[in-house]
């Protein structure tokens, strides 16, 4: 038998879930059993409201085709009115063999010192080979020593978050208030591991940093985008404004792309 929690980011509650007997298909919330997680053809594990058949809820990083026979471990988003909240969903008790396990479930947390080492690491050598086939090396040979290396203010500041799985970091990334603007938001200083791109690690950074970020009372989110990512912000909801040149260190600008994005 397969018992599991979806466990809300923002505040840590959490609903129980348990098999609905007789249906190898669907799990009941144990305090309101009109309520289930259940599989649909085509739509893969989802939730919908039993009064008004409206989809509320589902699993956010795992593709309908990968998905098994019983709901995937990991970030589900659902919605209540016109707020969306993202869950963690996690097997209390497992005795299935076709459980995955707990270990390989992708978790996102605030980044801390300790963690200058591994995001060091990650920046360095993913940024040289994601960023080789759009910029020129007489750019990236001044610019990547500069942006490859962790930033330790956005390391202790509370909104800069990393994504890990299995004890390893996959992704790290971020944002910070405008210091003139209360209602403004910049993304900052995003990385996916390249061994772990199209696995939702960006996605999963993006969602957490919105919710965050719209929970402080931001409004609204700038990003300047590296030309190898602005398919990416526009794929989550950002739209380009144009050309900006990025001033780093020593006089040096990277050529960049300002995007817009609503909370």
């Amino acid at each position: 038998m397969a018992v599991f929690a979806l466990t809300r980011r923002s505040d840590g509650l959490e609903y129980r879930f348990d098999p609905v007997p007789g249906d190898d298909a669907r799990f009941r919330r144990a305090d309101r059993p009109d309520l289930c997680v259940h599989k649909e053809s085509g739509l893969g594990w989802v939730m919908r409201d039993p009064d008004t058949g409206a989809l509320v809820g589902r699993t956010w990083e795992v593709p309908v085709a990968a998905q098994g026979i019983l709901p995937p471990a990991g970030m589900w988003v659902t919605a209540k009115g016109d707020k969306s909240y993202i869950y963690d969903l996690v097997y209390t008790m497992n005795d299935d063999p076709n459980l995955p396990s707990e270990k390989a479930v992708m978790r996102i947390r605030p980044s801390t010192k300790a963690d200058m080492a591994a995001v060091d690491a990650l920046l360095a050598r993913t940024y040289p080979k994601l960023l080789k086939a759009d910029y020129p090396p007489s750019v990236l040979v001044t610019a990547l020593p500069i942006i490859s290396r962790a930033r330790p203010e956005l390391l202790v500041c509370g909104t800069y978050y990393v994504v890990e799985e299995g004890g390893a970091i996959l992704g790290a990334g971020g944002w910070t208030r405008d210091k003139a603007d209360p209602a403004l938001g910049h993304i900052r200083h995003v990385v996916t591991d390249d061994r772990a791109l199209r696995r939702g690690v960006g996605r999963l950074l993006m969602t957490h940093a919105f919710a965050k970020a719209q929970d402080a009372g931001v409004t609204r989110m700038e990003c300047w985008a590296t030309r190898t990512a602005v398919p990416f912000y526009t794929a989550v909801g950002f739209t380009e404004v144009g050309p900006i040149d990025v001033p780093l260190a020593g006089g040096i600008t990277f050529p960049s792309v300002r995007m817009l994005r609503d909370l």
